[in-house]
């Protein structure tokens, strides 16, 4: 039986700087919009992929490939796309998301990329 998972390929997610602005007189900060442009790649990614969402508990393996060699903080990658996640349908909340392995790989030409796949988390250990 071969284990149920999601996997993309998906763009360099935006900073966590570039995703949320803050508007004056606003409580609550806005997702900018590159923010909403990135999660609606996602969600085109994802429904082309014909893959299905997952409940319940999960694990993440994310390889990130930068677009070149600045200095990057692979922890910069999470927030957008984990949200960008939830929006495309892959998963309900990422609050789901009970381990994660990240990986920073060597850079790749044409803009960089990560590679995403979900699978359902090992709970009770």
């Amino acid at each position: 039986m071969s284990e149920r998972c999601i996997e993309l390929e998906l763009p360099v997610a935006i900073s966590e700087n570039a995703y949320r602005r803050y508007v004056p007189g606003c409580m609550h900060p806005i997702i900018s919009s590159a923010g909403r442009k990135f999660h609606e790649l996602v969600k085109h990614r994802f429904a082309e992929s014909g893959q299905r969402k997952i409940s319940g508990a999960v694990a993440i393996w994310l390889d990130f490939y930068p677009p070149d060699r600045r200095k990057r903080d692979l922890d910069n990658q999470f927030k957008c796309l984990f949200d960008s996640l939830v929006r495309a349908g892959c998963i309900d909340d990422d609050s789901q998301i009970q381990v994660i392995h990240a990986f920073k790989r060597e850079p790749v030409d044409g803009g960089g990329m990560n590679y995403i796949r979900i699978v359902p988390a090992v709970t009770g250990e």
